[in-house]
């Protein structure tokens, strides 16, 4: 595979190459907007699960800072508070896959341009070495594979990557026992879905 990616790779110009890397980065860099949702999200089941019942409760401490007490009217805020966070997550990722999904499509029909100009500017006796369905193939189908195909996969795969680290590293640095142990069952489950 990652010979395909290289070769990919090759077949676009340098800028192109830079900003498609800068389109990925950006992508991956959105998962913190995930993980910032997520601790929210925990604050939210902490302060909601202690602070509610509780009266007397002290305030709640993650990762060393101790979470002031909260009434209802501050709950619902918060609430709307993570709601919005995940909203602008949703509408940039949602902008970064169409800026993604554009730019590789121009990148792909540009080459396929490339490939239909050297076929057709061959001779007459290099064209008729192929087939009607090879050239076919070699400007839609390949540059489609190889392109749209492989690059929107290698985005997907970096960015989900990422976005696993970051979660990851989250749930390690606010409880590395409990990291574990999720980890360990989520492994088990993939075990014996496989």
């Amino acid at each position: 595979m990652l010979a395909s990616v290289r070769r990919t790779l090759g077949f676009m110009t340098a800028r192109e190459r830079i900003r498609y890397v800068v389109y990925v980065a950006i992508r991956a860099l959105a998962g913190l907007l995930d993980v910032f949702g997520i601790v929210l999200i925990g604050v939210l089941a902490a302060v909601a699960g202690t602070q509610i019942g509780d009266p007397t409760a002290e305030p709640i401490k993650i990762l060393g800072f101790a979470i002031p007490r909260l009434d209802e009217q501050a709950l619902v805020l918060l609430v709307v508070f993570v709601l919005a966070v995940f909203a602008v997550k949703a509408v940039i990722a949602v902008a970064l896959s169409k800026a993604l999904t554009s730019f590789i499509a121009v990148v792909e029909a540009g080459n396929a341009t490339k490939i239909a100009n050297y076929i057709l500017r061959s001779s007459l006796g290099d064209v008729q070495k192929y087939s009607k369905a090879d050239v076919q193939w070699a400007v839609t189908g390949s540059t489609s594979a190889a392109f749209t195909g492989l690059l929107n996969d290698l985005s997907t795969l970096i960015t989900e990557g990422v976005l696993l680290l970051l979660v990851g590293a989250t749930f390690i640095a606010i409880n590395p026992l409990a990291a574990l142990i999720i980890t360990a069952y989520f492994a088990v489950i993939i075990v014996l879905i496989q």
